[in-house]
């Protein structure tokens, strides 16, 4: 009986550090924030990409809370990770399309997110091109 409560004591301990632990080695830190309430460090997506300024060989990680970011996003760099909030709250939207009147937009750059550089990781976040049905448009071009 003492062997039973000792392994089951050793077991009972195994599982409180790895509930205690586990969440500490799987957090994340983020080196931006976006929220367009202004309680990140951007207030929006594509500002934070512009802000990486450079290729890096560690990846950037960039968090963006709730919200409709209404912005066409060019992201040059490498390594680039942007967490959403919630697939759901996290909406990236823009409306280009080819032929627009009065640009010289192609299907090509009709983008809402163009990831040019290579590693781009997205999880939590919707892209959505919004032009309708009046010519060819991506939401995101690869």
């Amino acid at each position: 009986m003492k062997l039973k409560n000792h392994l089951n004591t050793g077991i009972l301990t195994c599982l409180c550090f790895l509930l205690l632990v586990a969440p500490a080695v799987q957090a994340q830190v983020f080196r931006y924030v976006v929220a367009k309430d202004g309680s990140g460090t951007h207030t929006s997506i594509k500002r934070a990409v512009d802000a990486v300024l450079t290729n890096r060989s560690t990846r950037t990680l960039i968090f963006v809370k709730n919200g409709i970011y209404e912005e066409k996003i060019h992201i040059p760099f490498s390594n680039i990770s942007l967490i959403g909030e919630s697939r759901d709250g996290v909406i990236v939207s823009w409306d280009d399309y080819s032929d627009k009147p009065g640009t010289n937009i192609s299907t090509a750059t009709s983008y809402t997110i163009w990831a040019a550089g290579d590693d781009l990781y997205m999880e939590n976040m919707t892209v959505r091109n919004t032009a309708g049905n009046v010519g060819q448009a991506v939401a995101i071009r690869t």
